[in-house]
C-alpha cells in the first residue's frame, strides 16, 4: 500500500524522524518542511526503510488491543473493589464514632451518677464506688484511671481504646497477689508476703479495699471457710461460713454484693473420689452468705469480672477447659451466644469502658497461652490484640492497674505487664 504526503496526499518519497510518529512527505512538500523546521531529520524511504509486514503489524496491535480490553477488565474490577473497600473505610469509621459516642454516654451518665449520690450506706463490704464516695484516700485511687486514646495498628483507621474507669469503680485494683508457695501469697506492690494457714491454692482472693483481701474457701475443712485479711497489719478476720463449701471458684461483686461464683466441691465417699463442679453461687448481704442466681453452666476455674450493673464469667473447667461465656444482668444470668478461640481457663480480665481485654489462661492440656483478645462486649464481637510477652495464667485474677500499665501474677508469684 503506497503511503501518501501527509499535506497533498501525493505518493510520499520521504520521512520525517523527528516527529512521535513517522510524517511523510513527497518532494516538494519535504522541502518547506525542512526550511520550517532546520533541525529536523528528513530521510528518503528508498534505500533506508523496509516496509512493515502487515501480518505481524496486525498481530501486534491485536495483541496490544486484548491488552487494553484487559486493562478496561481491571479498571472496572479495580472501581467496585476501591467501592467496596471505601464503603468497609467508611464502616470502620462510623463504628469508631459510634463506640466514642457510646463511651461519652457512658461518662455522662456515671457523671450523673456520681454527682446525685449524697449517701454511702454502711456495710462490712463496700462497692469500690462506694468506698471512692467516703474516702478521703480518693487521690491514688484516681491515679489508677487512665486516659481514652487512639491505638494504631497495621489497619489504617486507629482503634479507640477506652478509659479503665468502670473498670476502678466496680472492682479494687491497686494490688495483685499469687502463690509463692504453700499458704504464702506476695503481694505487689506492697513487696510483702503473706503467710498464713487459711490460704492455699483452691482458696480464691479478691481485694476488697485498699489494703484488705478476702480469702474464700479452700481444700477439705477450709471450704466454707472466708476471711479478711488486712495487708499492712497481716491480721485476720473470720467471717460468715459459706454455705456451701468450694475451691476454684471466681468471686466478683453481683448488683455492688459481694459473691463466690461456681467452683467445685470437694468430693464425697458417694461420688468415688470425683469431684463435683458447683452452678451454685453466693451473695454476702447483711454480714451473711445467702443464696444468689444460679450459674447456667457448672464450672470452676473461670474468671469473673464486674462492669457495674453487668457481670461476666468467661471460660473456666468442666472436666475440660471451656469457652463460653455467661452474663449476669437483670438478676439472671444468660449464657451468651459467642464463643472463644479456644476452651480456656485461669484468665485475667481487664474492663476499658463495657469492653473487656482477655488476658492468658491456661488451655485444656495444661499449656498456658500469650494471648490477649479485646470483647466488644456490644457487638459481640472477639478482636486479637499483641500477645503477651510470655504465656501464663492467672488463677487468682488478682490485677494492678497504674493508669495504662496492667500487672499480673502468675503461679510461682512471677510478674507479668501488658501496656493497654
Amino acid at each position: 500500500m503506497e503511503i501518501q504526503c501527509s499535506i497533498c496526499g501525493n505518493p510520499s518519497a520521504f520521512i520525517c524522524e523527528d516527529e512521535n510518529f513517522y510524517v511523510y512527505f513527497c518532494s516538494d512538500h519535504s522541502e518547506e518542511h525542512k526550511k520550517v523546521f532546520e533541525t529536523h531529520k528528513i530521510t528518503q524511504i528508498s534505500g533506508n526503510f523496509s516496509t512493515v509486514e502487515p501480518s505481524s503489524q496486525s498481530a501486534l496491535v491485536a495483541k496490544l488491543e486484548e491488552i487494553k480490553k484487559e486493562t478496561e477488565k481491571v479498571r472496572k474490577a479495580y472501581e467496585e473493589t476501591t467501592s467496596n473497600f471505601l464503603d468497609e473505610i467508611k464502616k470502620k469509621i462510623q463504628s469508631g464514632f459510634e463506640e466514642i459516642d457510646d463511651f461519652l454516654d457512658l461518662c455522662s451518665r456515671k457523671i450523673e451518677e456520681i454527682n446525685i449520690r449524697r449517701h454511702v450506706k454502711h456495710r462490712k463490704i463496700q462497692s469500690p464506688l462506694e468506698w471512692a464516695l467516703n474516702s478521703l484516700e480518693i487521690k491514688s485511687h484516681l491515679s489508677q484511671f487512665s486516659m481514652p486514646h487512639l491505638q494504631s495498628s497495621t489497619d489504617p483507621i486507629p482503634s479507640f481504646i477506652p478509659s479503665n474507669f468502670i473498670h476502678l469503680l466496680s472492682n479494687f485494683s491497686s494490688i495483685c497477689g499469687a502463690f509463692k508457695d504453700k499458704n504464702t501469697m506476695f503481694m505487689y506492690p506492697l513487696g510483702k508476703e503473706i503467710k498464713n494457714k487459711i490460704l492455699t491454692h483452691g482458696a480464691r482472693c479478691m481485694q476488697i479495699s485498699p489494703y484488705d483481701i478476702i480469702v474464700t474457701g479452700g481444700f477439705k475443712n477450709l471450704a466454707n471457710s472466708a476471711f479478711a485479711i488486712n495487708l499492712i497489719r497481716s491480721s485476720y478476720e473470720k467471717l460468715p461460713p459459706l454455705n456451701i463449701g468450694r475451691k476454684f471458684h471466681s468471686i466478683s461483686y453481683l448488683d455492688g454484693h459481694l459473691a463466690v461464683i461456681g467452683g467445685s466441691e470437694e468430693p464425697s465417699t458417694a461420688d468415688k473420689g470425683e469431684e463435683r463442679q458447683l452452678v451454685s453461687v453466693e451473695v454476702f448481704k447483711r454480714s451473711v452468705w445467702m443464696e444468689g442466681p444460679r450459674l447456667n453452666m457448672p464450672k470452676s476455674c473461670a474468671s469473673a469480672l464486674n462492669l457495674g450493673k453487668i457481670t461476666w464469667i468467661i471460660g473456666g473447667w468442666n472436666g475440660s477447659a471451656l469457652n463460653t461465656i455467661e452474663k449476669y444482668e437483670n438478676k439472671a444470668w444468660c449464657i451468651i451466644d459467642l464463643h472463644l478461640p479456644m476452651p480456656i481457663r485461669s484468665l485475667s480480665l481487664v474492663g476499658l469502658g463495657t469492653n473487656i481485654l482477655l488476658l492468658g489462661g491456661k488451655l485444656s492440656g495444661g499449656g498456658d497461652v500469650a494471648a490477649v483478645t479485646y470483647f466488644d462486649t456490644k457487638n459481640m464481637k472477639l478482636l486479637q490484640k499483641v500477645k503477651m510477652n510470655i504465656s501464663a495464667s492467672f488463677p487468682e485474677q488478682m490485677v494492678c492497674l497504674e493508669e495504662n500499665t496492667i500487672t499480673l501474677m502468675t503461679e510461682g508469684a512471677k510478674f507479668v505487664k501488658y501496656e493497654i
